[in-house]
């Protein structure tokens, strides 16, 4: 399994990450405050549908910037193996941009297989928001592998280039 994500289709992006542990716990770091902290950002997505998110991402090991805030709505919830919400994320001081991201969780022995979507996609936005995911998924994994997770920024930075080099062989940037 490769850790880069792929373009699923034009304006759709998605990722395969095999995470240690069970589901419920991989599904406790996708809702709860405390977990989402260690790896996203700060928030808590409550279990329901139709209920708003608001999330503060994490832009560096050790800050939770409001500036970097998504909100959202439920609007799939089966626990432990499904979640989906509206991502409304800022694109300019006075812009956002709605896009859906869905999160599944399956048992794979005493692992657990996460895959993430997330669509439709700015065209131009596409390898941020990869590279993004790419580092928010390896500190992810890390956190529940038991090991101190790189910096966001670090990663990120590392990984960027690959992707706009992928989209850029395929005339899609």
């Amino acid at each position: 399994m490769e850790d880069f994500g792929t373009l699923i289709a034009t304006r759709t992006i998605g990722f395969e990450r095999l995470l240690s542990g069970p589901v419920e716990t991989a599904w406790a770091y996708l809702t709860q405050d405390a977990f989402l902290r260690c790896w996203l950002g700060s928030g808590e997505i409550e279990e329901r549908v139709g209920a708003s998110i608001r999330l503060c991402l994490l832009t560096d090991e050790t800050a939770v910037q409001a500036a970097t805030s998504v909100t959202g709505v439920v609007w799939r919830c089966e626990p432990p193996h499904l979640l989906e919400y509206t991502w409304i994320a800022p694109v300019a001081e006075d812009q956002s941009y709605t896009s859906i991201v869905t999160f599944t969780l399956k048992v794979q022995g005493e692992q657990t297989l996460l895959t993430l979507t997330q669509r439709p996609l700015l065209l131009e936005q596409r390898s941020q928001i990869l590279s993004g995911w790419h580092a928010q998924l390896d500190r992810l994994q890390s956190v529940l592998a038991g090991e101190t997770a790189s910096p966001f920024s670090e990663i990120f930075q590392r990984v960027r280039p690959e992707y706009e080099r992928r989209l850029g062989a395929l005339g899609a940037e």
